[in-house]
């Protein structure tokens, strides 16, 4: 098995026929709140986004069941998500998983680390692979009623 991709974006279109569009592709994003907010550590920003990854199989590796790991990781190293994804259906395109998440993690400034595995029957197969995200909180301004996202594409 071969990592091909591993990336956070806005949101992503799939298309049996033209395959996957990935939009909005970030590694930064800065959040404005205002000075005088008291933020917690835990804090969620109510933000789509998404997870794509991509896996090429070696030929005796079509047919079997795999699933992906995703672990979403805070600043501080707590985990902020960890999710099982089965997939799909395995085969010559290898594996593809989109994970989707309705909340972003605010609560602190730093890397926001995302790493990625391929289990099979409960044991990994390939990976771990990371990417991360910077998030930046930054003050919103006068007059400003955050909390207002900015983010950076590759």
């Amino acid at each position: 098995m071969t990592f091909l991709i591993l990336a956070p974006c806005q949101t992503v279109l799939q298309d049996p026929v033209a395959g996957h569009s990935l939009i909005s592709v970030f590694d930064e994003i800065k959040i404005a709140v205002p000075a005088a907010a008291e933020v917690p550590q835990d804090a969620v920003i109510p933000r789509e986004w998404c997870v794509f990854s991509r896996w090429m199989l070696a030929p005796e590796e079509e047919g079997e069941i795999y699933s992906e790991v995703i672990e979403v990781f805070w600043p501080d190293n707590t985990v902020f998500n960890r999710t099982i994804l089965p997939a799909a259906a395995p085969g010559r395109r290898g594996l593809i998983f989109v994970a989707k998440y309705t909340g972003f993690p605010m609560g602190q400034s730093g890397r926001i680390r995302i790493r990625v595995s391929i289990e099979r029957r409960g044991q990994t197969v390939c990976g771990p692979v990371e990417t991360d995200v910077t998030v930046q909180l930054v003050d919103a301004g006068p007059g400003q009623f955050g909390p207002i996202t900015e983010q950076t594409g590759l």
